[in-house]
C-alpha cells in the first residue's frame, strides 16, 4: 500500500482529494496537512514519511514553493506532486526546478491523478499537458529551437534511447565524467532537471525522432 500525505489549506479540498484517492487500489491518505510547517513537524516521525506527496502551492504560513524547496533539501528521495489551481507557466516552471516529479491541475479527473502518481512512482516522472506546455514555452521563447553543438546532439540522440550514461560514454569513446557535464549543460539548456524530462522535451521540440 503506497501512503499518501495530503498538504492543503482548504480543508474540504483535501478531504474531497482524501477521499478520492482513498478509493483508489494501492493507495492510502495517511495524513492531511495545512501548510509546509505542519509538513516539517510530521516528517519528524518515521512513521510519517509516505511514499509520494500531493502537494497545494497557495498556503499561508509556509507555501508550496517553499515547502518544496525544504523538501528537496532534505528528503529528496520522497518524490512530490504538485496539485494546485494556479495554471500559469511561471508556477509551474518554478515547482519544477524546485524539484516536482509532476503538476496537476485540482480539476484533473481521478483517472489522471492515479495515473500520475503511479507513474511517478514507477518512473520518476509524470509529463502532464501542463506540464508539457510549460517547457516548451520556456525555451528561449515559443518557436526558437535550441542550438546545439555536434557532440551535444549526439549526446541528446542517446540519451534519448535505452542506453545508461556509461554505455554513451563507451559510445562516444568519453570519460563518465564528461558525459555528465554534457548531461549538466543540456539539463540547464533544456530547462529540465530530469532525464525523463530532457527526452520528453527533445521529442517534443522534435530534435530527435523514434
Amino acid at each position: 500500500m503506497n501512503k499518501v500525505i495530503i498538504v492543503d489549506d482548504h480543508e474540504i479540498v483535501a478531504k474531497g482529494i482524501s477521499a478520492l484517492v482513498n478509493d483508489l487500489m494501492g493507495f492510502e491518505v495517511i495524513l492531511e496537512l495545512r501548510n509546509g510547517l505542519e509538513l516539517q513537524q510530521a516528517l519528524k516521525s518515521k512513521r510519517n514519511i509516505p511514499d509520494i506527496i500531493l502537494l497545494d502551492i497557495n498556503m499561508p504560513i509556509m507555501n508550496g514553493f517553499e515547502t518544496m524547496q525544504w523538501l528537496s533539501a532534505e528528503y529528496p528521495e520522497i518524490p512530490v506532486l504538485a496539485l494546485s489551481v494556479n495554471d500559469d507557466e511561471e508556477s509551474v516552471i518554478k515547482m519544477l526546478r524546485a524539484g516536482v516529479k509532476g503538476y496537476l491541475l485540482k480539476q484533473t479527473g481521478i483517472s489522471e491523478l492515479k495515473l500520475a502518481m503511479e507513474t511517478i512512482l514507477s518512473k520518476g516522472f509524470y509529463a502532464s499537458e501542463i506540464v508539457n506546455s510549460a517547457l516548451l514555452n520556456s525555451m528561449h521563447g515559443k518557436n526558437a529551437p535550441l542550438a546545439l553543438k555536434p557532440r551535444e546532439q549526439e549526446f541528446l540522440n542517446l540519451v534519448c534511447s535505452e542506453m545508461t550514461y556509461q554505455q554513451i560514454a563507451d559510445a562516444m569513446f568519453l570519460s563518465p565524467k564528461t558525459v555528465d557535464h554534457y548531461r549538466i549543460d543540456l539539463f540547464e539548456k533544456f530547462g529540465v532537471k530530469t532525464r525523463v524530462g530532457l527526452v520528453m522535451a527533445a521529442f517534443k521540440l522534435q530534435m530527435v525522432t523514434l
